[in-house]
C-alpha cells in the first residue's frame, strides 16, 4: 500500500498530551477503501502496536480526505509523498 501522507493530530499536535494520551495518526492513501475502513484500521493498529502501543491510526482515502478538516487542525506532518511530473525531452 502506498501511503501518500501521514499526520499526527489531536493532543500531541497541540502540545496538550499527557502520559496517558494516545498518539492519533491520520494515514492518507488512495488505496484505502471507505467500505473497509474498520478492517483497514485494525490492520494498521496491529502494525502500530508493534512500534508503540499508544499509536491510534486513523485511515483516510485521499479522494475523500478534505484538506483543512477541523479534525486535523494543528496537525504535524510526519510524511508527505508528492509525485513529481517528469518532463520528457
Amino acid at each position: 500500500m502506498k501511503i501518500e501522507r501521514a499526520y499526527i493530530f489531536s493532543s500531541y499536535s497541540k502540545g496538550l498530551a499527557t502520559k496517558l494520551s494516545d498518539i492519533d495518526v491520520a494515514i492518507i492513501s488512495q488505496n484505502l477503501r471507505s467500505d473497509d475502513r474498520f478492517k483497514e484500521r485494525i490492520c494498521f493498529m496491529k502494525i502500530a502496536f508493534d512500534i508503540e502501543s499508544r499509536i491510534e491510526p486513523v485511515p483516510f482515502n485521499s479522494n475523500t480526505f478534505i484538506e483543512g478538516d477541523p479534525l486535523l487542525s494543528s496537525n504535524i506532518a510526519l510524511f508527505a509523498y508528492r509525485a513529481r511530473a517528469i518532463k520528457r525531452i
